[in-house]
């Protein structure tokens, strides 16, 4: 008994043992994932099935193979072997284990964790894991990394059968293993490598591509497919091709279409180019410079076209407004070239008899002079036309016509020969002059022949003119504005404690810049230096009216003088200044609190000799001396002005170095 039990012990120590498990926590519901083919997955009741996706361990792909399964009872099972998987598919609701046998790993039964839900996709690594009967413990094996490359980053790559996206696996020393890389578009590459070290394998992909290079003549532009599919306007490379055969296409209008068969190479660009023949005729139309010539109902061009049209018959006309068409039928036959000269069109007329009260009227038919009054004109254009008769004296008449062809268009019209115009001036006792001729005083009411005529007004004194237009408006009224100056220079009452002068000095309209002047200066310099700064001292007395050194005293005379600073505060607090162009020219429009306004322009100023921001900023002078600096003097600023602290929209009072150069607007109590 002691020598069988010592030979069943022997033979236990030589005998090696396997067994089958489940990788711990490996399996789990694959998110997301439905069976796409649930309908062929259903078992013999035609319930719903569930998919267990099955990995292994330490299983070639040839034993994985031999993997047969049972499940419980009432559960209908498939399965198939699929690259480096085996898809079992299960009843969803029955199951609850699953035995898994092969020939020679043996068998185990594994109890589902959960309930399987219908048509979800599952997943779970199997192990092979070899027990030895022998207490000795194995040598421990060593472990290496091998490591597949490819020079196409998105190539996929495949370590024994596996996919693998880093190309690196750790396998034991000795061991044999199988690699495939493949790429969309290049060749796949295959092999094996025996690991005794760290290995790695680094191939290249041959191209599997190629491109098609196409050219059209006699012309390029035409639209090229490849295998049906638009690739662009020839002369066009494709992009990848796989290497093969395609059938390539051209289409042009007026050619026939052409076709041909190209052999694409791994890594190479065929060149095709196909000659198109031509399906068309070239034709020059030509007709008078005025006419519009249509072929087949379709404009083409004005007096001469040269084109291409298909062979056949086509009708060619010349067209021109209020006149009959010259029409050609005309057949066109291919590899020719055709000329058609086309005849004027005819003119359409009809006849205008034309009288006016009173008479000699001139007469003017689309802005051409063609006579008086009274007179026939027997070829006018069929069609409309602009009639007008002007008279000395008279209203002009101006209307629209319509000739017809064949007919007389008989016309006697009478002609206004004055209107009652109203006139005012603003206050009444005005007196009041048309032409030279006392007619009242304002506000009246006076009948004035047509045409123009000199109108003025006495006021205090004060004469002003108005040239009026009398036209032919069935009512009108004339209010003159007398002009508001002082020693020949206007101003404006802004409701102020001063009137403003509606310029700078220097200038004639309001948009103009005018002189630049150093503050204390009434001449203007080429240059604005501190050393010819004439009049420079450390005290100032406010300069006001001053003719010596108040430029707009100096300078216009009469009771005009530069404003003070208390009088510039003023235009800046009780004003609203919008920054505008008046003219095309930028500044500020300044509207005082009775409506009235005033612009001031965006003159900059001078320093040296040169002018600077003009159009963005603009400097006035005041006669107020800087009170705390001998070397300043304040100016308003009355523009927009841009800086890196901001920017400036309203009247604000700075101290300047008083040698540069500035505006004055010149005011008068």
């Amino acid at each position: 008994m002691k020598r069988l039990l010592l030979i069943l012990l022997t033979f236990m120590s030589l005998t090696s043992f396997a067994q089958l498990r489940v990788k711990e926590g490996s399996f789990r519901q694959i998110v997301g994932y439905v069976m796409p083919d649930r309908e062929d997955h259903k078992d013999i009741n035609d319930n719903p099935m569930a998919l267990i996706k099955i990995s292994t361990e330490n299983i070639s792909a040839e034993s994985r193979s031999k993997f047969v399964f049972k499940g419980n009872g009432g559960t209908d099972l498939e399965w198939s072997f699929e690259p480096g998987e085996v898809y079992l598919y299960l009843t969803a609701s029955q199951a609850t284990f699953v035995e898994i046998i092969h020939d020679d790993y043996g068998k185990m039964e594994y109890w589902l964790p959960y309930e399987l839900k219908d048509y979800c996709g599952y997943e779970m690594v199997v192990q092979y894991v070899p027990l030895a009967a022998t207490p000795t413990q194995e040598p421990v094996k060593q472990i290496k990394p091998l490591v597949i490359k490819s020079d196409q980053p998105n190539a996929s790559i495949f370590i024994d059968d596996e996919p693998d996206d880093d190309g690196v696996k750790n396998v034991i020393v000795g061991t044999t293993h199988t690699y495939r890389i493949e790429c969309n578009m290049y060749h796949p590459e295959s092999g094996s490598v025996t690991v005794n070290e760290k290995t790695v394998v680094e191939k290249t992909l041959r191209p599997n591509f190629g491109y098609i290079s196409v050219s059209t003549s006699p012309e390029q532009g035409a639209k090229v497919m490849v295998n049906g599919e638009y690739v662009g306007l020839s002369p066009v490379k494709t992009g990848k091709l796989k290497s093969g055969t395609y059938n390539v296409k051209v289409v042009k209008e007026m050619y026939r279409v052409v076709e041909k068969t190209v052999v694409v190479n791994d890594g190479q660009t065929t060149n095709a180019a196909l000659n198109m023949s031509a399906n068309f005729v070239n034709v020059t139309v030509t007709a008078d410079a005025g006419s519009e010539i249509y072929v087949d109902e379709e404009f083409k061009g004005n007096g001469k076209w040269t084109g291409r049209l298909s062979d056949g018959i086509h009708v060619f006309e010349a067209r021109k407004t209020n006149h009959e068409s010259s029409k050609k039928n005309v057949e066109l036959v291919m590899g020719e070239t055709k000329t058609i000269s086309l005849d004027a069109p005819k003119p359409i007329y009809g006849s205008l008899d034309i009288s006016s009260t009173p008479l000699e009227a001139n007469i003017y038919i689309d802005g051409q002079y063609r006579g008086q009054t009274p007179d026939y004109f027997n070829e006018i254009l069929v069609g409309t036309h602009e009639l007008k008769l002007e008279r000395h004296g008279c209203s002009p008449m101006i209307k629209t016509i319509t000739i017809k062809k064949g007919e007389i268009l008989t016309l006697n019209e009478k002609l206004q020969t004055g209107k009652e115009i109203s006139i005012s001036t603003g206050k009444s006792g005005d007196i009041i002059y048309i032409d030279g001729n006392y007619v009242g005083v304002s506000p009246l009411t006076a009948n004035i022949s047509y045409g123009t005529h000199n109108i003025k007004a006495i006021r205090d004194d004060q004469l002003i003119s108005e040239m009026i237009e009398v036209s032919d408006v069935s009512s009108a009224s004339l209010k003159i504005k007398f002009k508001q100056e002082i020693n020949g220079h206007e101003y404006v009452d802004l409701g102020l404690s001063v009137k403003w002068a509606t310029c700078n000095v220097g200038a004639s309209s309001p948009e103009e810049f005018g002189d630049y002047y150093a503050w204390g200066e009434t001449k203007t310099k080429s240059t604005y230096y501190s050393d010819n700064y004439a009049i420079a001292r450390k005290s100032w007395p406010e300069i006001s009216g001053n003719v010596q050194y108040d430029a707009a005293a100096a300078n216009w005379g009469g009771t005009w003088r530069m404003p003070t600073r208390k009088e510039l505060e003023e235009l800046k607090n009780k004003c609203t200044w919008v920054w505008t162009t008046q003219n095309g020219v930028k500044g500020y429009k300044v509207k005082g609190p009775n409506g009235n306004s005033i612009f001031l322009p965006a003159a900059g100023w001078r320093e040296g000799g040169n002018l600077y921001n003009v159009e963005r900023n603009g400097l006035y002078w005041s006669s107020s001396p800087h009170e705390k600096t001998a070397y300043s003097a304040y100016y308003g600023i009355c523009i927009l002005t841009i800086s890196d602290d901001g920017y400036d929209v309203y009247g604000d009072f700075r101290g300047h170095y008083r040698h540069e150069g500035a505006s004055v607007r010149p005011v008068s109590k």
